[in-house]
């Protein structure tokens, strides 16, 4: 009989413990759960987006792409043909919807290297950050008449 009150105790206690453990961090589960989430959301059809970029060491960039009606909007990621350690982010419309690997990350193709991912989306909000490992990235906005038009990354 003792053996089991014992036992029975204890669970109790494991039960209070697991309880309290879910109420001390089930909200910051459940922050941190939404935010993973909020990568994942796209774009509709006709909606304009702003993206923002970011690299370490320097203010983000903003770069808002205009929607077209029955188009997605999309940010693409293009090499600068001139020079050898830049490339240019974007606005494009376009037809098809981008598959989650496209739309979740920005690559160009010859540079594996540098990555872009998406930190951030609602969709018509989207955050981007970008990293090449042993490199230092610079931004710089691409503006005709006072509008960003584009989104210059370097490196060296």
């Amino acid at each position: 009989m003792f053996k089991e009150i014992a036992i029975g105790l204890a669970n109790l206690g494991v039960i209070g413990g697991i309880g309290t453990a879910g109420v001390i961090w089930g909200p910051d589960l459940m922050k941190q759960a939404n935010a993973y989430m909020a990568m994942f959301k796209d774009v509709q059809k006709g909606e304009s987006v702003k993206y923002t970029i970011k690299v370490d060491k320097q203010e983000p960039q903003i770069l808002d792409c205009e929607g077209k009606q029955d188009q997605y909007t999309i940010l693409k990621l293009e090499k600068v043909s001139d020079a050898q350690n830049k490339a240019k982010f974007i606005c494009q419309t376009t037809q098809e919807h981008l598959d989650k690997s496209s739309s979740f990350m920005k690559t160009i193709s010859g540079i594996k290297e540098l990555s872009c991912i998406r930190e951030e989306s609602t969709g018509t909000k989207q955050t981007f950050r970008c990293v090449y490992p042993g490199k230092s990235l610079t931004l710089e906005a691409n503006k005709e008449d006072q509008k960003v038009t584009g989104i210059t990354i370097s490196w060296s």
